[in-house]
């Protein structure tokens, strides 16, 4: 009995140990199967990451790859959360594993860490470009403007050239007509063939050529009428500034109807044809708008209305012999 007993306990003794190897090779076959799984998520992790430097490379050249990066990351990450849940379910089969599961979580932030540094990188980059570009859009176009505009001032410089040298030629001809025409007026027409300081009918005083144009009735002419007739001839009326010069202006008055001469109020004051103002008073009455000066032979001057008619007193330079 004792030895059935006994090879009985051998039996079960080698049924256990058989068990036992059996629960073993299990237990190595789950162990392989983790460290199976393990490996595919570090493959993964290896592919996200070289996804990852692909997507580096895009964003370097050109920024609209950066998008297409972007989404190859998202799905790098995917598969980055597959391989986790899968090295979870490794994690509960063999510990061995837990420290290279970290590793490829630690290298899984890592890569998305990149990326997202990669992404803010390419938005500075693009800030960059458009700042840049709007800068040299701005200088295109000062430039452009400064380029019109020069070309504008060239053509007003080029313009005004041509108007000058128009009137450097007008001028010059206009001083040989002036010539001969002094020639023809203070020469020519001299008995003696010399030739005068002023011309024909003209009296000399001093430095200045007088005439008193003395029409018939009714050729009188306004004040502003006479002056036109005196510039005309090259001559204008006599300003007065000093007594002598007034006295020579009563010699030059001839008759009681009185000449125009240079004066005329302007805003309330007499003023001279070349601005300046009246400054001896007691000369003429008090200015009066619309009134104009004359001077009448024995009498002084008067004011009256420049819109009558009158004789005038027209003076010019003299010419130097």
């Amino acid at each position: 009995m004792l030895v059935i007993v006994s090879l009985m306990l051998v039996i079960v003794s080698l049924t256990m140990v058989t068990v036992s190897l059996t629960m073993v090779t299990v237990s190595l076959m789950l162990l392989i199967v983790s460290l199976t799984m393990v490996t595919v998520s570090l493959m993964l992790v290896i592919v996200s990451l070289m996804l990852v430097i692909v997507s580096l490379t895009m964003v370097t050249v050109s920024l609209m790859l950066v998008i297409v990066s972007l989404r190859m990351a998202n799905v790098s990450l995917t598969m980055v959360t597959v391989s986790l849940t899968m090295v979870t379910v490794s994690l509960r089969m063999v510990i061995v594993s837990l420290r290279m599961v970290i590793v490829s979580f630690l290298m899984v932030i890592v890569s998305f860490t990149m990326v997202t540094d990669v992404k803010q990188v390419s938005l500075c980059f693009l800030t960059f470009v458009t700042a840049v570009t709007s800068v040299i859009s701005e200088n295109d176009a000062k430039l452009k403007a400064d380029n019109l505009n020069l070309k504008t001032q060239n053509q007003d410089l080029k313009r005004q050239r041509n108007t000058i040298q128009d009137m450097e030629t007008n001028w010059t001809e206009l001083n040989i007509s002036r010539a001969q025409w002094s020639i023809d007026t203070y020469c020519i027409h001299n008995a003696e063939g010399k030739c005068e300081a002023c011309r024909k009918g003209w009296s000399l005083n001093q430095k200045s050529c007088y005439v008193t144009i003395n029409p018939n009735p009714p050729g009188g002419k306004t004040w502003t009428e006479a002056r036109e007739y005196c510039r005309e001839r090259n001559a204008d009326f006599p300003v007065v500034l000093t007594e002598d010069g007034k006295n020579i202006i009563d010699k030059y008055s001839y008759g009681d109807v009185g000449d125009w001469i240079g004066l005329r109020v302007e805003d309330g004051k007499w003023k001279w044809i070349d601005g300046t103002e009246l400054n001896q008073t007691s000369w003429n009455g008090p200015p009066v708008d619309g009134h104009c000066a004359v001077s009448t032979q024995g009498e002084g001057w008067s004011s009256v209305s420049c819109d009558l008619r009158k004789q005038w007193i027209c003076v010019q330079d003299a010419l130097s012999v």
